[in-house]
């Protein structure tokens, strides 16, 4: 749930709306419960039409303040990425390039596999993520948000694997337990992750790598 930072003991509180920053439901002076946006007390309530993604679903954050999932499509919203205080979009896709580029967002594609372009290189991924996790704590210290966002075309399985090798390595998760850890990250009504074989099989790879001796 939207959690309010401005309010008045006196006052109703205040309604909770569309938001044309990122999308998602929640009130002026509020942090949005799904991407962690904060509204403006000022912002207003009018009944504005909501813009439609191709598949109408919102940035996933994974890890607080740093780590967000998303599609092809959210990359097109430069305006909402940075409200939602992204930094960094992270291509997890090689054939794809990202919509957004501009000096105030960084884009760069996820390390490939030395031995197959069109697969990622998952140890080297979670490395790079792990050094702009550094950075985002450094920014957050400083009041300045700094989060990640790793996308695919559909946001249902390369981005998704990404986040899931990043929690195996970070929070030292089995690959189920990492999974079951990003599912609890989706909204009620959220398709959720979808991952293709060939993911999973690189996931399984990976997870090999870890845990060698298991």
């Amino acid at each position: 749930m939207p959690h309010v930072v401005d309010s008045d003991d006196d006052a109703p509180p205040p309604r909770a709306a569309w938001c044309r920053a990122c999308g998602h439901d929640h009130a002026p002076g509020t942090t949005c419960g799904v991407c962690g946006h904060h509204r403006r007390v000022d912002d207003d309530l009018d009944d504005l039409p909501r813009p439609r993604l191709g598949h109408d679903e919102p940035i996933i954050e994974v890890i607080d303040k740093f780590l967000c999932l998303g599609a092809f499509e959210h990359t097109s919203k430069e305006d909402v990425l940075l409200a939602c205080g992204i930094r960094t979009v992270m291509n997890s896709v090689p054939q794809c390039t990202p919509c957004c580029s501009s000096r105030q967002i960084d884009v760069f594609t996820a390390p490939r596999n030395a031995n197959d372009g069109t697969k990622l290189d998952l140890g080297e991924t979670v490395r790079k993520l792990e050094q702009l996790h550094v950075k985002a704590k450094r920014a957050d210290e400083a009041g300045v948000p700094n989060r990640v966002l790793v996308y695919c075309m559909s946001g249902h399985s390369r981005a998704p694997s990404v986040a899931v090798a990043y929690l195996m390595y970070s929070e030292r998760r089995k690959l189920e337990d990492a999974m079951r850890a990003l599912e609890r990250r989706y909204p009620r009504g959220h398709k959720g992750i979808k991952l293709k074989p060939s993911d999973l099989a690189t996931l399984e790879e990976f997870e090999r790598e870890l845990y060698p001796n298991e």
